[in-house]
């Protein structure tokens, strides 16, 4: 009985010793705290329910390695760029590194996803008269699209989306698609991803839109590196690399995305 006390004191100082913490610490997989910038479906659906694509494919790399885990994070953009340190993120999910991630040293992952915003109309309504009372011109094409976005039609400044007295600005992407589909302007901007999201999950509504195929303007998503992340840019593309294939695939596929491309254009 002495003996197996002794022992059970030695393991309890074993423990605490911390050369053996230091080893046990290392076998610990190394936060990545992954940044969402909005709510923009197929990316996030729902941030209180962690649904969407950003959730599913950070779940996916935790699954396939154990050495970082990745962890989603609601952290609006604007917060993030707005001071120069803003909250520890490490990686920005599926966002574009021109988009203002480069002066804040972020560098852009293989691309996930090649996009674009496309103009789209509605099949059947018909803007309101008072909506078009309200324009600058008679002739004037009403544009639904988000604030804050960059798009080409704007010279890719949002602060010109404010003057323009023809466009009406939405808090997201599904705002935009409202006020398509309920005849309140029109056309609207809205990104291909969500267009194929739509036409997978609620075919009836896609099937109504009238989609202009030139887009806008084009863009790649990507995971964005920034300076605090544990992952380099180089471990990260190997991941990625490694990981390609049918599983990966398939859950771009559930949320109606093609399978990832991994190549710059």
């Amino acid at each position: 009985m002495k003996a197996k006390l002794l022992l059970l004191i030695s393991a309890v100082f074993m423990l605490q010793h911390p050369g053996f913490q230091a080893v046990f610490a290392d076998e610990q997989p190394i936060p990545v705290t992954v940044g969402l910038t909005s709510i923009q479906p197929p990316f996030v659906i729902n941030s209180e329910k962690q649904l969407g694509l950003a959730y599913a494919f950070t779940d996916f790399l935790n699954r396939k390695q154990k050495k970082f885990i990745f962890n989603p994070r609601m952290v609006p953009v604007k917060r993030l760029l707005k001071t120069e340190k803003g909250p520890e993120i490490n990686i920005i999910a599926f966002n574009d590194v021109d988009w203002g991630w480069k002066k804040r040293g972020g560098e852009g992952s293989l691309p996930l996803t090649y996009g674009s915003d496309l103009f789209v109309r509605h099949k059947q309504q018909k803007p309101t008269s008072a909506l078009q009372e309200s324009s600058s011109a008679a002739n004037t094409v009403t544009i639904a699209a988000v604030r804050g976005f960059h798009y080409a039609f704007a010279g890719f400044k949002a602060s010109n989306l404010e003057q323009m007295e023809n466009v009406r600005l939405t808090k997201d992407e599904l705002a935009v698609l409202r006020l398509v589909e309920h005849g309140r302007t029109d056309t609207g901007i809205i990104s291909q991803s969500l267009l194929d999201w739509l036409s997978k999950t609620s075919p009836e509504r896609f099937r109504l839109l009238n989609i202009n195929p030139e887009p806008d303007h084009t863009y790649e998503r990507q995971l964005i590196v920034l300076p605090s992340s544990p992952v380099s840019l180089d471990e990260l593309n190997a991941l990625l690399l490694q990981l390609r294939g049918p599983e990966m695939n398939r859950i771009f596929s559930e949320f109606g995305l093609r399978p990832p491309p991994l190549q710059y254009r």
